[in-house]
This record gives C-alpha cells, structure tokens and sequence, in this order.
C-alpha cells in the first residue's frame, strides 16, 4: 500500500462530458466535491530487504509446453501444433478464510449500485443481502465505500475500512437503501472513478464492483461519455484498478457493462435469475481478496530455427503478440494458447535435436511487495526426423483443454457478432459447428470441455429470434465468451481457487 498527497480539486462528481457529448465546465461558483476523507489505513513498512526476499518467493512460476512430447517433420503438410505458456501461483496460505491469510494485501472496493425503479422488491433485497455477505467477509486492512445511482449518483460513504465499528456503519447504511426513479449508470462510475482518483491512501487492491438492471437514461451517448470518464478520470487513480459489472435479468445495457469490464480487465456477470446473484458476487469477490499479482503483460516473440515455421494465432483479447493478462490468484494457474504452423520439409536433423521458436517475455507486479517482475522463457521442443520409427505420439491433456476452452470463446463471441447483425442462422450454424467439433475432440471427455460443450448447445436458443438474443442471448454470449477465456466466474469448479469455492458455499447458507 502506498501513501499520496491529496490532489485539490481533482474533478467534480457528475459526468466529465454532457449529453451532447461536449466538455462539461463547472462555472466559477459551483461548489467541488472532495472525496479526499478515506479511512486511513495503519500501514507497516518493510524494509527493502524484506521486500526483496518476499519478491523472490512470491514469484510466479512461468512455463511453456508444446502440446505432443515431440514433433516429427513432415514432407507432404503442414502442421499446426497448440502451445501453452503457464503462469501459476503456489497458495502460501492454505486457507479459504481471507482473515487467517496474514500479510494478505489490502483492497479498496468502490460498489455502484443501481436504486431505479426497476430495482425495487426481491431484486434490491438479494442485493443488500450480497452487500452484507462481502461486509462479513472483508478484514481490517480492506475498505469499502458504497455509491447509489438513478436519476443521479449519490456516495453513502467514503472508503471505509472494514473493522467491526465500520462493518457496523456500513451495514446500516445498506438497510437504508430505497430503489426509485431512473437509471443513469455512466454517472454511478464516474463516481466511483473520483472516489479512487481522490484517495489519500492507496490499498494493494483496487476494484469498482457496478451492478445494474438496466438502460442508461441516455442510450445513445452512453458508450462515449463512459470512455470519457475512463480517460478524463479513470488516468488520475495513481494505481491500476479492475471494473467488474453485474447485468441483472434481461433489459439491461449488455454492450455497456460488458465494455467497462473489458476495458478494466475485470469480468462482466450475466445474472438471469435474481437467484444467482449469490454464487456470481462470492466469485468475484474471492478474486479480489486473493489477488497475488496483476498488471500482467505478456509478449511473444519467434526465434529463428533451422525448422521453418510460423506463429499463426494468438488466443488472446485482440489477437496480438504483445497482450494482458487477467490478474492471478493465489492457488491459480492461467494460460495462454498460441498456434504454430511447421512448414513440410525433406531436411533431416541429428539424434536428440531440439528448437527454441519462441520467447516469452512476461511482467507483473506483486501485489504484496509492490514489486515490478520480468521474466523470460523458451518454449523447447524435442524434433525427430520423418523416417523414424517412433512409438504413439503423446499429447499434452492440459494444452490441449486450454486450447479448445479458448476456441470454445472465440466460437461464443463469433456467435454474438452474427447476433449484432441479425444473422440468426448463421450464429446457430456456427455454435452448433462448435459443439460438434469438441464432441469428437481427444479430450472430449474432460469436464472443462463437457461444459463448454453444453454452453455451445444452449446457446443456440439464444438465437432462435431476435427478441430471444435481445433479452438474454447478447448478455450470455458477451459473459461467457469472456470469462471462458479469462478462466472466471462460477460456472467451472476449475477456474475457481479455494477462497472463491469457500466463498460460493458459504454464500448458499448466507442466503
């Protein structure tokens, strides 16, 4: 955790652009709000040396695995082989109760809640009860400030840390939430922006939870004034932050909470069900609590071989080389896909010859030291020659799920582009395509396939017409593409660490 001087008069809290999209100036009389009265948080300082050693035992460990135990060289095609580069973090702690963790970084969470109409009965309850559930779970190190929003923002509360006295304070404020009138989410996070951008102590963590049923009452400008408050105010928060989004039922703005999470490199939860906001809300905040490092970013880079070949994709959000990384847990394990293509070749190579085609190049901070990591690794694989009698070729069973869990995500978001422009058949066409090709794949039988599998097949009746993909279908297609590929949320015991599976039970009793 860091210390920073209060800036004075960072913003204001109301939207840094106007509905018709033209830069806001506050004339010289209109009064400034300052979110500069965090809790101040006790904070102990270790010495550099401490902070060293803890660096270099809390290390990522960083691999890379070719998905067969050897490849031999083919005269008459190409060959188009998965590779996988790990990041795995070993579960110091052992535990499932974030307060027996010591030394577990602190967080800063900012929660934006929607109060419009819509909200009010049974769905505004399950709210105040997920509330309630992250305010029990949260320790003395971690603050929470709560913001409200429908016609207008409102904070109920600076941040806010989570000591008996403020869990008290914040558990009454939760009681006295009302949902009434519209919904103005854009406003909601540009709240939530300013709180964090305001701080004067900065916790190890930071995250905007926003959590919405609705349309923005302005649609259309939505999209560019939530990019306008991300840059004009979200590049003010001195340290990096996440946006996780939660879309309630059927008539929410899935275009617009899916785009702050990505954009944040957090995970957008499609709730359909009132129901099922329990298990998504534990799954996120169990993230947030075990975060061990983030900032990750990862570059790939092909070495000259005498095996002629090509990096042909990159599964990664924009297809690139040099990409992020979703943050990693602590008794996580996540990865990353790439394909190589080997060119047919008559050449010959000696006994035991090996090749080097990539390098990877990965950095991430450490969320208990602060510390800045870069590292490199090389990913080997073993060549034999094509006339060498060999015994069955041995694939990779890890490569080789990651690989199609990673397919299977490209398949939902290629769906949900034909859905944006109307062409049912041809999302139907290309989800059931999907399914069947990871029906007859080699590790068919795995359980991470066998939902990806079924996630294919029910999503086809997302598309049975356009009022079935605008009320649901869009929504599911964007949070399941996305956290299929990030490995989150929990649909799969897999992606889920022990302090997020603890926290799922736990919130079916709680509720």
């Amino acid at each position: 955790m860091e210390s920073k001087k209060s800036s004075n008069k960072i913003t204001i809290s109301r939207s840094a652009l106007n509905r018709n999209n033209m830069p806001f100036i506050a004339p010289p009389q209109a009064p400034v709000i300052s979110f500069a009265d965090d809790e101040v948080i006790q904070i102990t300082h270790s010495s550099e040396e401490a902070k060293a050693a803890l660096s270099k035992n809390a290390k990522l460990n960083l691999s890379m695995r070719f998905a067969m135990n050897y490849l031999q060289l083919n005269s008459r095609e190409n060959q188009e082989i998965p590779c996988e580069l790990i990041l795995e973090a070993v579960d110091e702690a052992g535990t499932s109760n974030p307060n027996a963790s010591r030394g577990r970084p602190g967080v800063d969470i900012v929660c934006a809640i929607d109060i419009s109409g819509s909200m009010r009965g049974s769905k505004l309850d399950l709210v105040k009860r997920t509330l309630e559930f992250m305010i029990d779970k949260l320790s003395d190190n971690d603050r929470v400030s709560l913001v409200t929003f429908n016609n207008q923002s409102k904070r109920l509360c600076p941040l806010t840390a989570m000591t008996p006295q403020g869990k008290g304070r914040l558990r009454a404020i939760v009681g006295q939430i009302q949902a009434f009138a519209g919904t103005e989410i854009v406003e909601g996070l540009l709240t939530s922006l300013n709180i964090l951008a305001q701080r004067r102590i900065t916790n190890s963590v930071s995250s905007i939870v926003l959590l919405s049923d609705g349309n923005d009452n302005n649609t259309h400008s939505a999209m560019g004034r939530t990019k306008s408050a991300l840059i004009e105010v979200g590049s003010l928060i001195s340290s990096g932050y996440s946006i996780h989004t939660f879309g309630y039922g059927a008539d929410h703005d899935p275009n617009l909470l899916n785009s702050m999470a990505e954009e944040k490199n957090g995970g957008f939860y499609f709730v359909e069900r009132d129901e099922l906001i329990g298990e998504a809300f534990s799954s996120c905040l169990g993230e947030l609590i075990s975060v061990v490092a983030d900032n990750v970013q990862i570059s790939l880079q092909t070495l000259q071989t005498d095996i002629r070949f090509a990096l042909t994709k990159v599964y990664s959000e924009s297809g690139d080389q040099s990409f992020r990384f979703p943050p990693i847990l602590s008794g996580d394990k996540k990865e990353a896909i790439f394909l190589l293509n080997f060119f047919p070749t008559i050449d010959a190579v000696p006994k035991g010859h090996q090749i080097q085609p990539v390098k990877a190049t990965v950095q991430y901070r450490l969320t208990r030291s602060g510390h800045v990591i870069r590292e490199e690794s090389f990913l080997q694989i073993p060549i034999i020659n094509e006339s060498e009698i060999v015994n069955e070729i041995e694939l990779d069973e890890d490569v080789m799920v990651n690989f199609y869990r990673v397919k299977a995500a490209d398949i939902l978001k290629e769906a949900g582009e034909y859905g944006e422009r109307n062409n049912m058949e041809a999302a139907r066409e290309c989800l059931l395509r999907g399914a069947n090709e990871l029906k007859n794949c080699v590790v068919a039988g795995h359980e991470v396939i066998q939902v990806l599998i079924s996630d294919l097949e029910k999503a086809v009746n997302r598309f049975v017409s356009v009022d079935a993909w605008e009320h649901g279908g869009k929504a599911e297609m964007k949070s399941k593409a996305r956290n299929h590929w990030a490995k989150r949320g929990p649909d799969v015991a897999s992606y889920q660490n022990c302090v997020q599976k603890a926290f799922n039970l736990e919130s079916k009793n709680y509720y």
